[in-house]
């Protein structure tokens, strides 16, 4: 029995480039220089004036160049730089979203809660539908957060 011979479809565009060899050397003559520049400001400035008018000097003398065209391309170049040239610092920046114990312990730990705030309101039970549920809420985590700092219980 063959095997069955399976339909890869054909997709010439993954291999396609965005810039040409010969546009990439006019560019990457300044990618030392880009990646080495520590703010936005100053890759920027790098782009605007030295890598653009370079680039659109060698499509000028290639007549490649379409008047009411250099605004996108332009705005092409931008994107293409920002997403090729990553600086190696923009891994080392601290996030600015800080996870807070009370979270962790609602999504972690609903039932006791739940449980925490039935006790602090009185009642047998407690769910979002109970009076004053969404007041208590912070207290009950709270005590329990005390309670295992306490090591009441475990």
């Amino acid at each position: 029995m063959s095997t069955p011979a399976f339909d890869i479809p054909d997709r010439p565009d993954r291999c396609k480039t965005f810039y040409s060899s010969e546009e990439r050397a006019v560019i990457d003559v300044y990618k030392k220089e880009y990646l080495e520049a520590t703010s936005a400001a100053a890759r920027k400035h790098i782009a605007q004036t030295q890598i653009f008018p370079d680039l659109f000097n060698y499509w000028a003398q290639k007549e490649m160049v379409d008047p009411d065209d250099t605004q996108t391309r332009a705005k092409d170049l931008s994107r293409w730089l920002h997403n090729n040239w990553r600086s190696p610092h923009s891994s080392e920046t601290q996030s600015s979203f800080t996870i807070k114990r009370t979270e962790v312990v609602w999504k972690t730990r609903q039932e006791e809660v739940w449980t925490e705030i039935a006790k602090l309101l009185g009642v047998e039970s407690a769910n979002t539908r109970t009076t004053g549920w969404f007041e208590t809420r912070m207290v009950a985590v709270h005590n329990i957060i005390g309670r295992r700092v306490m090591g009441l219980y475990c």
